[in-house]
């Protein structure tokens, strides 16, 4: 009889042995598990990042291209608003150099001698007043 509890204890002892190996087993695949997980969220968290910085450049971008159109359309808003302003017709023709600073010189002479004139016009008017 001695022999046989001896026994069964030992067959018990084997089993929770066996038991505990299997939890073991389990528990370091789990483990392996949620490791694999986290590195699967941190690559998801990162590629989120990515896009979240790929849409904010795109709208920038955007943005760019509707201010520019804008830009674009208010200035043909503006030439369309005023279609009565006159263009001035292209000068056709060789000037030489020579005349135009006769002209030049023309026109400073009678701008010079009309600001001359204004200040004596005005003592004479003031001597026969």
């Amino acid at each position: 009889m001695q022999d046989d509890w001896k026994v069964e204890i030992d067959e018990m002892l084997s089993a929770i042995r066996y038991k505990e190996e299997e939890l073991r087993s389990k528990e370091a695949v789990l483990d392996d598990k949620q490791r694999e997980q986290k590195l699967v969220e941190e690559r998801l968290k990162q590629r989120e990042a990515e896009l979240a910085e790929r849409e904010i450049d795109l709208l920038q971008r955007e943005l760019n291209v509707m201010i520019l159109q804008q830009q674009g359309t208010a200035a043909a808003a503006a030439a369309a608003a005023n279609p009565n302003t006159p263009t001035p017709k292209k000068r056709k023709g060789n000037f030489k150099r020579s005349r135009l600073k006769l002209l030049k010189n023309k026109e400073q002479s009678q701008s010079s001698s009309s600001m001359i004139s204004a200040p004596l016009g005005k003592k004479i008017l003031e001597f026969l007043a």
